[in-house]
């Protein structure tokens, strides 16, 4: 699993996490290259501990990801309901519905695409970014949402090799992509 190799390493990691955490103060995080829902807890727990550290709520499905043990999560200072998965060959992925303090509900999606340059990550990045664009397509017949997470690629809107790339995939023609802002 991908989960850091001895306690002293992990407490290390977690405390620094939980110290952003704390910090920034966010409303909607999403985690990637996670071990599993223990160190997620972890993780929640030590953030609320924190001075200023918020309750976070989250929402975690394992990933089914049995080579490198990783996992995603949203964590969220608002209510989560229906923490899914959806039906895709795609195993880094979750999804869940946020409840707003003014009532409005929204979709998150956290992802981690396959990284790297060689052809057949690019490939595979591609895909998966099509099938998760198709998620969010789906839900956002019902309300706004967000992906977030690892795209597995930095090329921005200004690149020459944006166009078609599973950034740009992902933000889609109805969405807003936080790299234009």
């Amino acid at each position: 699993p991908n989960v850091s190799p001895d306690d002293v390493t992990w407490e290390w990691k977690r405390e620094h996490i939980a110290e952003v955490l704390a910090a920034e103060r966010l409303d909607v995080v999403v985690l990637t290259e996670l071990g599993g829902e223990r160190e997620l807890g972890d993780i929640v727990l030590a953030t609320k501990d924190k001075p200023g550290g918020y309750h976070y709520n989250y929402a975690w499905v394992d990933s089914g990801d049995r080579y490198t043990g990783q996992q995603v999560a949203i964590l969220s200072r608002f209510p989560i309901s229906e923490e899914r998965r959806f039906d895709v060959k795609v195993p880094l992925h979750v999804a869940a519905d946020i409840e707003l303090p003014g009532g409005q509900t929204i979709t998150v999606i956290a992802v981690h695409l396959k990284e790297g340059k060689h052809k057949g990550a690019t490939e595979q990045r591609q895909i998966h970014a099509t099938d998760r664009r198709r998620m969010a397509n789906a839900e956002l017949k019902k309300r706004p949402v967000i992906i977030a997470g690892t795209v597995g690629s930095r090329s921005l809107p200004a690149d020459e090799d944006y166009e078609g790339s599973a950034p740009q995939t992902l933000a889609g023609k109805k969405c807003t992509d936080s790299a234009k802002e």
